[in-house]
């Protein structure tokens, strides 16, 4: 699915682009889209050991990435802040002569005086 489909494009874009950086290794660009409060826990090699840890079984890098969908049903989800502006989930694949691999980073995306931030990542698919 395009992100320009979801029914809450901006928080699909962030995720897309979140995904793509670290499916290309450039955890200081991922890093960037956190925001503050998760900025002060995770560092861009914390990102980069998350990431490795997450596809550590697969025998090639990534090579797809594409979102899948964003939290539209998650509207009232009990832990909602006023600040959070919705989930978007994102697979990442990796396709090679033994097979294909698949997991996937679902984000919380935030708004901080304007930006569209990343507050939370859960790492790996359900």
């Amino acid at each position: 699915m395009e992100p320009n489909e979801s029914e809450n494009p901006e928080v699909a874009k962030i995720g897309l682009a979140f995904a793509r950086a670290l499916a290309n290794g450039q955890f200081d660009i991922a890093y960037e889209m956190l925001a503050p409060s998760l900025r002060n826990k995770c560092q861009p090699k914390d990102l980069k050991s998350d990431y490795e840890q997450m596809t550590s079984y697969w025998d090639a890098p990534a090579d797809h990435v594409e979102f899948k969908s964003v939290g539209e049903s998650f509207d009232d989800w009990p832990e909602k802040g006023e600040k959070d502006l919705g989930w978007a989930f994102v697979a990442i694949a990796s396709h090679s002569e033994s097979g294909a691999f698949l997991e996937a980073v679902n984000v919380r995306v935030v708004d901080v005086s304007g930006r569209r931030l990343i507050a939370e990542i859960v790492w790996g698919r359900p």
